[in-house]
C-alpha cells in the first residue's frame, strides 16, 4: 500500500484534524440526543454519522491503521458517493420528463436535464479518479 497521506504533517495539523473529528464526534451526539426517536430517519442517520467517525479517530490515532482504512475506504465510500450521483441523475431526469408531459413545463424539463447532466458527471468522475485505479491495478499486478 502507497502512502498518499500526511506528507508532510507538523504535530499542529495532526491534531487540528484529529479535533475536528472529535468536534464532529460530540456535536453529531448532542444532535442524536436532540433528535432521538427510534423511528425517525434523522436518529438512524446520526447514528450511522457516530459510527463511521468513531471509526475515523480510530484509525486516525494509527499510521498503519489510516493506511489500511485509506485504502479500502477510498473505493467504498466513492463508490456510494458515485452510486447516489448516478441515482440523482436518473430521478432528476424522470421528473423532469414526466414534468414536461404533464405541465408542458420547459424549464423544468432543462432543469431536469441540466441536473441530471451534472450529477451523471460527478458519478463519471468518482469512478475515473478513484475507484478505477483499483481496478487497473489489479489487472497490473497479475
Amino acid at each position: 500500500m502507497k502512502k498518499d497521506y500526511r506528507k508532510n504533517m507538523t504535530g499542529f495539523q495532526y491534531k487540528l484534524i484529529l479535533g475536528i473529528f472529535v468536534t464532529g464526534f460530540l456535536l453529531g451526539l448532542v444532535l442524536l440526543a436532540m433528535t432521538f426517536d427510534i423511528q425517525s430517519f434523522m436518529t438512524w442517520a446520526f447514528i450511522i454519522w457516530e459510527a463511521f467517525l468513531i471509526l475515523t479517530i480510530y484509525c486516525w490515532t494509527d499510521e498503519e491503521r489510516y493506511a489500511k482504512y485509506e485504502y479500502y475506504g477510498t473505493p467504498v465510500m466513492f463508490g456510494l458517493l458515485g452510486l447516489l450521483f448516478a441515482a440523482l441523475a436518473i430521478g432528476g431526469l424522470y421528473i423532469g420528463v414526466v414534468s414536461y408531459v404533464e405541465e408542458s413545463s420547459l424549464s423544468s424539463l432543462l432543469g431536469g436535464i441540466l441536473g441530471s447532466f451534472c450529477c451523471g458527471l460527478c458519478s463519471y468522475f468518482s469512478y475515473i479518479f478513484y475507484i478505477r485505479p483499483y481496478f487497473k491495478k489489479d489487472k497490473e499486478d497479475i
